[in-house]
């Protein structure tokens, strides 16, 4: 039988089972290569598991044919575990030598760096919150008062005439804004924080210009109107007076303002009263054609033809309340005239 080993130019061929062999044994010898290189980077280099590795890499080093020698053939069946020879034992000590013959090439690691360790951050449930005492200028508001609540302190201070039926309603409203005004707050109508506090702590007294014991008084500065009785004020109501704007009516244009002086009731008119220049509801004339009368718009300012605009729920109360004859008294103003007479 022949040999299968190819001559060429007098150096043996090796075939494709020693070639594959081969490329299996450098496969391993990169393999242990790179778990040495692990192993070293780890720190790892002087512990029993580091001499392994450094003793494996150097036998297959060794049995890896240099250039020029014999291929070796490798058996066509693979040895069983029982066939295997027994492992050398491990070096005790990485000084002595890996091999009794041929001394393996002493390893040089380069100068472990350490690998800083990652420490897991543990989260942990998050504590009660304490609790911090609030500053000594923090001030906690007053609980809302409910509308009721509020029409009864406002009915209470002399603002609002009628039942308390917990609707916030155009009378509690104007209520509400001769509160305001009164106590020198904003006067929009809206009972927040300030307007609670001051309804919660007490009402202060209008100021009032004086006359006879009855008598209806009429603040055009402050845009209020008070209702004395025996000498004693039973209701401030807020108004609207003239505007001061100028518009036409049947001799021409003139400006909308209010008179000043000293009136009585002179007549009136139940329910609703269409006039020229607008709807009036209850009017009380205190001057020709000039009344306190109800209207479905009492804001804040100044904004009628020259008459004194109330609440249409005050006045339906006014004219059951008030005599013909009562005087009148208005002062102050921007928009104002005094009649001749």
């Amino acid at each position: 039988m022949t040999s299968s080993v190819i001559v060429t130019g007098g150096i043996p061929r090796p075939t494709r089972r020693e070639r594959a062999a081969r490329v299996r044994r450098r496969r391993r010898i990169a393999f242990g290569g790179l778990v040495l290189a692990l192993a070293l980077v780890v720190g790892l280099a002087t512990s029993p598991a580091a001499e392994m590795l450094t003793w494996t890499v150097s036998r297959i080093t060794q049995q890896m044919p240099g250039p020029g020698a014999a291929p070796v053939t490798s058996p066509a069946v693979a040895q069983s575990e029982h066939d295997a020879p027994e492992a050398p034992a491990l070096p005790t000590s990485p000084s002595e030598p890996a091999s009794p013959s041929e001394p393996a090439p002493p390893v040089e690691a380069d100068p472990v760096t350490e690998i800083p360790s990652v420490d897991v951050p543990v989260v942990e449930a998050p504590a009660p919150e304490a609790t911090v005492d609030e500053p000594a200028d923090v001030i906690v508001e007053e609980p809302a008062l409910t509308t009721r609540e509020v029409q009864e302190r406002l009915r209470d201070a002399g603002f609002l005439i009628g039942a308390t039926d917990g609707t916030a309603g155009q009378q509690t409203v104007a209520a509400v804004m001769a509160f305001q005004r009164v106590n020198g707050l904003a006067v929009d109508g809206v009972v927040g924080p300030a307007t609670t506090a001051a309804l919660l702590a007490g009402t202060a007294e209008p100021v009032l210009a004086g006359g006879p014991a009855d008598r209806i008084e009429v603040d055009l500065d402050r845009q209020l109107l008070h209702l004395v009785e025996a000498g004693t004020r039973t209701v401030t109501l807020q108004v609207s007076s003239g505007s001061g704007e100028t518009y036409t009516n049947a001799s021409g244009q003139v400006r909308a303002r209010t008179p000043v002086g000293e009136f009585v009731v002179e007549r009136r008119v139940h329910g609703v009263r269409e006039a020229a220049l607008g709807t009036l509801y209850d009017p009380l004339y205190f001057h020709r054609g000039f009344a306190i009368h109800g209207s479905g718009s009492v804001p804040a300012y100044p904004a009628s033809h020259g008459c004194v605009r109330v609440s249409m729920a005050d006045a339906a109360w006014l004219i059951q309340r008030v005599p013909d004859g009562m005087p009148v008294h208005l002062h102050g103003g921007k928009h104002v005239f005094t009649p001749s007479r």
